[in-house]
């Protein structure tokens, strides 16, 4: 009879550690960068990995969602490109492009965004009755969103971020503990997540090979989302993040790999 082949369950969250035990992160990680200013014109590219559960197999690369931050021309404001490519089953992929008008507060709230949502076949071509095209701003304490010639209004909490939002809010926060911020999230810029809290955990050193990697850990919690966890270094670089079974990992050429995940 053939042997079996091994499934070690990980049956642990997926933390940083996890995930360098897990051989995601590869030797030359984290990416060597020049001194990062979070408050400064910046583009991360995270590789997006997710585990199905077992150590040996069933873990892949994804696609990538890049994160890019640009100077506003007052310093009440500042904007963020994102692009992100997710392959999905039988290798349709979607593809998300935005661009945000955000508030220089704690938590960069959106102003105002446009967003585009695309699926794709394996071949290359489009699912065009899947396509979306979504302007959007907060005002009067409402998110208001147009889309195919139709507006539609969700009443939200004075303070109110999106999950693209805080990955470039989280590197400008003091690290004070047990400080929650609460607010409501605009997941994808479409969907309304009220009650959010965020906070600084505390130190977070990894093990990698055979040297430790002082990172940083904060938590979000909340109705509707899956908790989220970020890992910082000690210059305020976000170096990964993870949700349930995703991971997403900061590495410049991730892009280069969605060809493969396809």
């Amino acid at each position: 009879m053939p042997k079996s082949r091994s499934r070690t369950p990980v049956a642990r969250p997926l933390t940083a550690a996890v995930v360098a035990e897990l051989g995601v992160l590869g030797d030359d990680w984290p990416p060597r960068s020049r001194e990062f200013q979070p408050n400064g014109n910046w583009s991360h590219t995270y590789r997006i990995w997710t585990c199905h559960g077992y150590r040996e197999s069933g873990n892949t690369d994804q696609g990538y969602l890049v994160i890019e931050r640009r100077i506003g021309a007052s310093d009440d404001h500042f904007s963020l490109r994102i692009e992100q490519q997710v392959v999905h089953k039988d290798g349709i992929w979607h593809s998300l492009h935005a661009r945000i008008t955000c508030r220089n507060n704690q938590i960069a709230s959106p102003e105002e965004w446009d967003l585009a949502s695309r699926f794709w076949s394996p071949s290359g071509k489009e699912h065009e009755d899947l396509r979306l095209d979504t302007k959007g701003r907060l005002h009067s304490g409402r998110a208001v969103f147009r889309s195919h010639g139709r507006t539609y209004e969700i009443p939200t909490a004075e303070q109110v971020t999106a999950d693209w939002c805080l990955v470039e809010a989280v590197q400008r926060l003091p690290r004070i503990a047990d400080e929650w911020l609460t607010f409501d999230v605009l997941e994808d810029l479409t969907v309304h997540r009220p009650d959010q809290r965020l906070a600084y955990e505390g130190p977070d050193p990894v093990e990698l090979d055979g040297a430790t990697l002082q990172l940083h850990r904060f938590c979000q919690l909340g109705h509707g989302m899956l908790p989220y966890q970020y890992w910082l270094d000690d210059h305020q670089r976000l170096l990964l993040f993870t949700t349930l079974s995703r991971a997403y990992v900061l590495d410049p050429k991730a892009k280069a790999l969605k060809g493969d995940a396809a």
